[in-house]
């Protein structure tokens, strides 16, 4: 059998280097073999996750992908990748020597291409940046999106949330209408993403739809387990104590009211959740059948 290594250097041969891409832009590469700057985000058995592309590829036998090390962040890639019928296969992989002459390279690439493939190389160059030069590289790239300035205050919104050059530059460059179709949210003076804002609010999107985490939560546990709880709420309970069984009145008479409560009906039930400082009580028609404790109980 050809070996990875024998196998890339014949496809090289016969068609020629390709230029790298990122891993972003393999939606785009029409050519069955691709070379790739990327990043390995986890890796299970020989099914790799590389950042910026939603699909898994497969490790070819016998080759070993540099491992992340100590560091946070996993080394940086040069990879080959063959396109086969069941998708995409690295045959190669080695750690890119200088990733300032890799950012160099893409950046001097981004006026090839039209707006979408652009925007792809823009989101490795913001993803692969520190921190503290994320803000500077952002704003450079303003002048990239002088035809879609709602493209340039999106890679903002998903890589600068709530941080103040983004708040700053919208502005700055009286922005504000554009921010909000991007999908951005003014919060206590400061423009943040929708994922961000749907942590605040607790929301999650099911199904293209924005909905209450909690409510999801509930539901799923009643149409998982709506026995259990209906037998939990029907105990015994202690007199002066919170637990299975105690009605809901006892608990706020002990407890005062809950900082917050979020309710589902399912076949009938009534299903709460009551969420204290450090405790979890949930409710099915008027009687506990859940408490999730921490430290301490509230005071009442």
């Amino acid at each position: 059998m050809i070996s990875s290594t024998l196998l890339t250097m014949a496809i090289f041969i016969a068609t020629g280097s390709p230029d790298p891409v990122t891993a972003d832009e393999i939606r785009y590469i029409d050519s069955h073999l691709v070379q790739l700057d990327a990043r390995v985000e986890d890796q299970i058995g020989n099914s790799i996750q590389l950042a910026g592309f939603s699909r898994r590829v497969t490790i070819s036998p016998n080759l070993k992908i540099p491992r992340r090390g100590t560091k946070e962040r996993s080394p940086l890639l040069k990879l080959n990748l063959l396109q086969q019928s069941n998708g995409w296969v690295i045959i190669d992989a080695r750690i890119s020597p200088s990733l300032k002459k890799v950012m160099q390279r893409h950046s001097l690439r981004l006026n090839q291409y039209s707006s979408d493939r652009r925007n792809s190389i823009c989101r490795f160059l913001l993803r692969e940046s520190s921190f503290t030069s994320r803000g500077s590289l952002w704003r450079s790239l303003r002048t990239e999106w002088n035809d879609e300035p709602i493209r340039w205050i999106t890679l903002g919104g998903e890589f600068l949330s709530a941080e103040k050059v983004l708040t700053e530059e919208i502005g700055k460059w009286n922005l504000q209408p554009l921010a909000t179709r991007a999908g951005l949210y003014l919060y206590q003076d400061k423009w943040i993403s929708q994922s961000d804002y749907n942590q605040i609010y607790g929301l999650t999107v099911v199904n293209g739809k924005v909905i209450d985490l909690v409510r999801s939560q509930l539901k799923e546990l009643a149409e998982q387990d709506m026995d259990r709880l209906l037998n939990q709420s029907r105990k015994n309970n202690v007199p002066g104590e919170i637990q299975a069984g105690t009605s809901r009145k006892m608990v706020r008479f002990l407890w005062g009211d809950p900082e917050q409560v979020t309710w589902v009906r399912w076949q009938n039930h009534m299903i709460e959740q009551w969420h204290y400082s450090t405790q979890l009580v949930r409710i099915i028609d008027g009687n506990v059948c859940e408490i999730s404790s921490m430290e301490k109980e509230p005071s009442s």
